[in-house]
């Protein structure tokens, strides 16, 4: 089968895209930080629109949800194969 593997890799690579995963979503999540800064700073919204923050909110967290999902149904897909 596509994932058993006899020495391992899947489980590294699988954490790994899982790792990777993590740290790009936490890049889109905290990217607008200086934007909001400016914001606060300047007092005023510069005419900016909100509908691209919400976008990318939006996008970290149906990554995270999708991610740990399949995270969880590979992992225990994986053990019970390895019991069989």
């Amino acid at each position: 089968m596509f994932f058993s593997s006899p020495d391992g890799t899947f489980p590294i690579c699988r954490d790994a895209a899982g790792i990777a995963g993590n740290i790009f979503a936490f890049g889109l999540f905290v990217s607008p930080i200086p934007t909001f800064k400016r914001i606060i700073r300047n007092q005023t919204t510069e005419n900016f629109s909100g509908l691209p923050y919400v976008y990318a909110l939006l996008n970290c967290l149906i990554c995270t949800c999708f991610s740990n999902d399949l995270h969880y149904h590979l992992h225990r897909t994986y053990r019970q194969r390895e019991k069989d």
